[in-house]
C-alpha cells in the first residue's frame, strides 16, 4: 500500500476481475490510456484503436522531415518538369501518378500499424484472451 492509496497491482488486478465479468470484455482501445496498463502518455491508439502512433513530440520531428523529403520532389517534378515530361513522354506522369498514390498510401499504413509491441502484463490481464495471443505470436 501507498500511503492511503492502494497499490497499483491490486488495482489492476481488481480491474481485470472487474472486466473477466463484463458481458462484452473492453477493448484495448478502451483501457490503453489508464495508469500502468498501456504505453502511458507517450503512445498513443487513435481511430478506435486501428492506429498504433508513438508519442507526439517525437513523430512530429519524423513527420515533417519524411512529408517533406517526400512531397519536395514529387511538387519540383509536377510542378517545373511536368511540361517537358507531358510533350516528350506522356506515360511518365500518368504512370507516376498512381505510384506516388501506392506510395503515400503504403507510407501511412507503414506509420500507424502496430510494430509488434507485447502489450504490457496489466493490460494482458484486463483484455481476455490476450496473454494467450501474446504467448502463441
Amino acid at each position: 500500500s501507498f500511503g492511503n492509496c492502494e497499490s497499483p497491482g491490486s488495482v489492476i488486478r481488481a480491474l481485470a476481475e472487474e472486466c473477466q465479468d463484463l458481458h462484452e470484455p473492453p477493448k484495448v482501445h478502451e483501457v490503453y490510456s489508464i495508469a500502468g496498463i498501456g504505453g502511458g502518455s507517450s503512445s498513443r491508439l487513435l481511430c478506435g484503436g486501428r492506429l498504433y502512433a508513438g508519442p507526439a513530440y517525437v513523430d512530429r520531428h519524423f513527420v515533417v522531415v519524411f512529408w517533406a523529403a517526400f512531397t519536395v520532389p514529387v511538387l519540383f517534378v509536377y510542378t517545373i518538369c511536368f511540361k517537358t515530361l507531358w510533350e516528350s513522354h506522356r506515360w511518365l506522369p500518368t504512370a507516376s501518378a498512381p505510384l506516388i498514390a501506392l506510395a503515400v498510401t503504403l507510407a501511412l499504413v507503414t506509420a500507424f500499424t502496430d510494430p509488434g509491441v507485447i502489450p504490457r502484463p496489466a493490460l494482458q490481464m484486463i483484455v481476455p484472451g490476450m496473454r494467450q495471443r501474446v504467448t502463441q505470436a
